[in-house]
């Protein structure tokens, strides 16, 4: 089994813990992209496809926006408690399991967006696989559509290799919960081993679990060549100041 597949299922029960409060997350991050998208859309509902959704972020928002939502994911645990959360919310998003590099053949139809979040491309950790990633997605944006792609701002990080993300305190007194990951760099500068740390507080006592997994840093330019070579045109990356998202979304549209 694929090792982030087996990250991201041993994590899908826990993923909510990870934010202050992950339901204010999914509407808040659903209403930037879904601002940000009528922009550069039209203004009726969109047909979306969220092909990195984990349980579902972004895609359970934005079809609370209304939008026509499939979200496929490489990860079965993930997307089974997206089914569940859908319907227990009564939600009308559909879930597939799916590789974001198989997308193209797995996944019927066009899509005015498709899109990749929570820095889930940095999984791929060849040019290779992170070149089919993307010309698997931009295969199924229609004429007049977008591809969006949120992903860290490595540019600065691999100048400085970080060897840790700064912890983040979760929740209240005696029920908090602790987040933070460390990184472990390659002699490569861009590749590194990411172990990601959950504690979690009870009766004054804490647990910690520990997933681990590799990731490789895509800069700017890597990421815009990419989406060039696949046809797409106007690319550009969004920094979080302008779209008040919390990464970096990099945007192109298909002619």
């Amino acid at each position: 089994m694929d090792e982030t597949q087996l990250f991201y299922d041993d994590l899908a029960r826990d993923y909510h813990l990870i934010h202050p409060d992950w339901e204010a997350e999914v509407r808040q991050q659903a209403g930037l992209l879904d601002r940000l998208l009528r922009d550069r859309l039209r203004a009726g509902p969109l047909r979306v496809l969220d092909c990195t959704c984990g349980i579902g972020t972004q895609a359970l928002g934005l079809a609370q926006l209304g939008h026509d939502v499939v979200g496929t994911d490489l990860s079965p645990v993930a997307i089974k408690r997206a089914h569940e959360i859908a319907s227990r919310k009564g939600t009308a998003a559909c879930f597939k399991v799916c590789d974001v590099r198989q997308v193209h053949s797995e996944v019927f139809g066009d899509f005015d967006v498709v899109l990749s979040c929570h820095n889930s491309l940095p999984h791929l950790l060849s040019a290779l696989d992170l070149s089919d990633a993307i010309a698997s997605m931009a295969a199924k944006v229609r004429p007049g559509g977008l591809l969006l792609l949120g992903v860290r701002d490595y540019d600065e990080i691999v100048s400085s290799h970080p060897p840790a993300t700064l912890p983040k305190i979760r929740g209240e007194a005696d029920r908090r919960r602790l987040v933070f990951q460390t990184w472990t760099w390659h002699p490569d500068g861009l590749t590194y081993d990411l172990e990601h740390f959950l504690g979690i507080e009870r009766d004054g006592a804490w647990t910690f679990q520990t997933r681990r997994v590799r990731c490789r840093a895509i800069v700017r330019t890597e990421l815009l060549d990419l989406v060039t070579a696949t046809g797409l045109v106007r690319g550009q990356c969004l920094e979080p100041q302008e779209t008040g998202f919390f990464e970096l979304l990099c945007v192109a549209a298909k002619p």
